[in-house]
């Protein structure tokens, strides 16, 4: 007997969902050291340990956006499963990219648009740093 594809969808979210749980959260808090000669300020490894706690903290924020969007993802399932296969926007099926991103609310192209309005002015790609 063959799956729902709302069945399907709903066990891939599932699925990233608990991976990311998984994951935790990364520590971004200095840790101490025991060595009475860590103790002493190091100024050059002040940069590195704050580049890593940027790091750890970005990595933390991005999991929480997508456990977010995994979890409205889950609703919008439940509440209206013919749909869930739908662009929000034009409303054509999500196809691939819901296979790949089970949590998309969007076809590439209105993600696109969607993006591109969002940057108005930023940098686009690698040539733009280019001279």
């Amino acid at each position: 007997m063959a799956q729902t594809p709302a069945k399907t969808h709903r066990e891939r979210l599932l699925a990233a969902r608990r991976e990311l749980l998984d994951e935790k959260d990364l520590d971004v808090r200095v840790k101490e050291r025991d060595s009475p000669v860590a103790s002493k300020v190091d100024d050059d490894a002040k940069p590195l340990t704050v580049m890593n706690q940027v790091i750890a903290s970005n990595r933390n924020a991005a999991r929480k956006r997508r456990l977010a969007q995994i979890d409205a993802a889950l609703v919008r399932l439940r509440e209206n499963p013919e749909d869930f296969d739908r662009c929000d926007s034009c409303d054509e099926p999500l196809g691939k990219r819901l296979r790949l991103m089970p949590w998309a609310t969007m076809c590439i192209e209105c993600q696109r648009e969607e993006e591109a309005d969002h940057r108005h002015g930023s940098r686009r790609s690698l040539t733009d740093f280019i001279s």
